[in-house]
């Protein structure tokens, strides 16, 4: 399975706009939600975060749905990997219905197998 550090650009951009999504989905940024995001920076490296984020932020300005980040991934390991990041980034705070809405469509998008209740992947 690929690791933070093997996403490629991209990738690493479409993370970032697709945090930012599930983060802003219930309006509020928790304790539990600042932690898993510390650890994708971490684990990306600060320089990189900010600058997949910086780029993200520039796209975002021309596009009409920031999902369409998500059809830029296309390699399966990134694909199940960001599913990951993102649903332990809705996790801490039980996910509200905007947020389950965002992992469906990634799920299904991507052709993910999750739990129909909970939303979290099937290995």
């Amino acid at each position: 399975m690929l690791s933070i550090k093997d996403l490629i650009e991209s990738e690493r951009v479409a993370l970032t706009a697709l945090a930012k999504l599930i983060v802003g989905a219930d309006r509020d940024f928790s304790r539990g939600e600042a932690k898993m995001l510390r650890r994708i920076v971490d684990a990306m490296g600060e320089n990189q975060f900010l600058k997949a984020t910086e780029a993200a932020q520039k796209k975002l300005r021309g596009m009409k749905d920031p999902r369409a980040f998500a059809l830029e991934v296309e390699r399966d390991g990134a694909q199940e990997l960001i599913y990951n990041l993102l649903y332990d980034l809705a996790v801490p705070d039980d996910i509200v219905e905007a947020e389950k809405q965002i992992l469906r469509w990634l799920a299904k998008v991507w052709n993910i197998t999750v739990d129909e209740t909970t939303l979290a992947p099937k290995a």
